[in-house]
């Protein structure tokens, strides 16, 4: 969450190139995950064990040079580049949002963000609809979710406000001083994008950390899980009375997963601060600390699973997806296990 990769983005390929073909013939990564079930696997076999040392510098992208001043790749970045029908996208460190030909690193489009910072970790696909085509969603470090057009890199002027949507509005305006940013690509979701926060960790207080899911087709709002339970939900009593009011964690910082087949997201929700005392929250703290599985449509929890009650060790889970695992038994029943911990 705090260390930052000094390049933005380096691709080495084995002087036969993995993409002796298109890329679109090939395998992608079409999420910050890899895919939905975010299993962060590839099938690629041509780079392994035996060739992997003979790996040399192809192209690179992004990466400044010691003549820009501030030493190499000054600018700090953790983004996962995704691969979607051939295209690269990804956030730069010189604050722009760029598709690449994958063999070449050729620039085909860039969306630069003026004095705005780039998402640190990422951007997410939509494949669109059948009627409105491909977009490319991306957090800003100003707090607002961009929809640009996966073929040009232009802002999709019927998506929120000409092409983005404001993320403090709601939750930061008993703070509007202090900052709010997505940390994380937001997990696409048939014609959803689901979006967390970056929580505190030493100061107690700041914005709301609310999930949030919105339409990828207009923008508005389509549901909205609190972190900490407000009146009337379960877990309410797990806090000191009010304290959601001012309260700027536990958050959903990290990645999360989807079943696609039983609509549910599953999503790991970090430490509440602060992260070593716990006095003024004497109480367990729910959903701090846990795995929460939410319907996927409607936001609602369907399970959640607390790994540290009142946790004053930072013992959060991790901000990796949760995993999934399923077999069927000789009598056809199917036994599934949806979450174990990949730190």
């Amino acid at each position: 969450m705090r260390h930052g990769l000094k390049t933005l983005l380096l691709v080495c390929l084995v002087s036969a190139s993995l993409w002796g073909q298109r890329a679109s013939n090939t395998t992608g990564w079409e999420s910050y995950n890899g895919d939905l079930e975010g299993r962060r696997f590839s099938r690629l076999t041509q780079i392994n064990t035996k060739n992997v040392a003979g790996l040399k510098l192809a192209w690179q992208y992004g990466v400044r040079p010691p003549s820009a001043g501030g030493g190499a790749g000054s600018a700090l970045s953790q983004a996962i580049p995704i691969l979607v029908r051939g295209v690269l996208y990804t956030p730069t460190a010189q604050r722009s949002i760029v598709a690449l030909d994958p063999a070449t690193g050729k620039e085909i489009w860039k969306h630069d963000l003026g004095a705005v910072g780039a998402p640190n970790r990422g951007v997410s696909y939509w494949a669109g609809d059948g009627k409105l085509g491909a977009r490319i969603l991306a957090g800003t470090t100003d707090g607002r979710l961009l929809a640009l057009d996966a073929a040009t890199g232009a802002l999709i002027p019927s998506f929120g406000d000409g092409g983005a949507i404001n993320l403090r509005a709601g939750v930061t305006d008993r703070f509007p001083n202090m900052p709010y940013t997505l940390p994380s690509p937001g997990i696409v979701y048939r014609n959803l994008i689901i979006t967390g926060a970056r929580g505190q960790e030493d100061n107690p207080e700041g914005p709301a950390t609310d999930v949030r899911a919105w339409d990828l087709r207009t923008g508005k709002l389509a549901w909205t899980f609190h972190p900490i339970p407000h009146p009337g939900e379960p877990g309410y009593e797990t806090w000191p009375k009010d304290y959601w009011m001012t309260a700027g964690s536990p958050a959903n910082w990290g990645s999360g997963s989807v079943d696609a087949a039983r609509g549910l997201v599953f999503l790991p929700i970090g430490q509440p601060a602060s992260q070593y005392y716990g006095g003024h929250r004497a109480q367990t703290n729910l959903y701090s600390s846990s795995v929460v599985a939410l319907d996927a449509n409607t936001g609602t929890v369907r399970w959640h699973f607390q790994l540290t009650h009142h946790d004053v060790w930072t013992t959060t889970t991790p901000p990796r997806r949760p995993s999934s695992t399923s077999c069927r038994t000789g009598d056809g029943f199917q036994l599934s296990s949806r979450w174990r911990s990949r730190a």
